[in-house]
């Protein structure tokens, strides 16, 4: 499926999308995939097991909101499920990683580690003002640069002052 996206000076670039990778099933990440299908994508979509198993559910839900037929967003799903599949190897990667002649089996296949694997402490958040302090709060270390996407610019405004004098 080719798509464009908006690119550095105002110019469009053509992407090809082969893959769609699903890290957590909240509907601001999910809720892109049923028009990524009405669009043709026939690609794959991967996804954490936890983030399969609650797909359907939700997208179900959220489709009950748009204006489409019960036998188009059964369509839709049904093509959701066919395409998308559950992953479990960054646990395991993590914790192979570790040991010598650490590996994984990937489709019958082991795959040695063979890289420096780091796991990430904070990287996403969605929360309340309090709770987005406490996350923040409980890293181990500092972090280099905090960025806010979501809220109103003023609740941004007002928790960038509360975190720099956190911090």
């Amino acid at each position: 499926m080719t798509l464009l996206s908006p690119w550095k000076g105002g110019r469009w670039r053509r992407l090809i999308l082969t893959i769609f990778f699903l890290t957590h099933a909240h509907v601001d990440h999910i809720g892109l995939v049923p028009e990524l299908i009405r669009r043709g994508f026939r690609g794959e979509i991967i996804a954490t097991h936890p983030t399969k198993a609650l797909l359907t559910p939700m997208l179900e839900d959220a489709l009950g909101f748009q204006d489409l037929g019960r036998k188009e967003a059964a369509r839709l799903l049904e093509d959701i499920d066919e395409l998308s599949w559950g992953f479990e190897l960054g646990r395991d990667i993590m914790k192979y990683s570790k040991t010598s002649g650490g590996y994984v089996m990937l489709e019958n296949e082991k795959l040695f580690i063979r890289a420096k694997v780091h796991a990430l402490t904070g990287y996403s958040a969605h929360a309340d003002q309090k709770g987005l302090l406490d996350w923040v709060r409980a890293m181990p270390g500092n972090p280099g640069k905090i960025k806010l996407v979501h809220g109103g610019r003023k609740a941004q405004e007002a928790l960038k002052g509360m975190l720099r004098t956190n911090n």
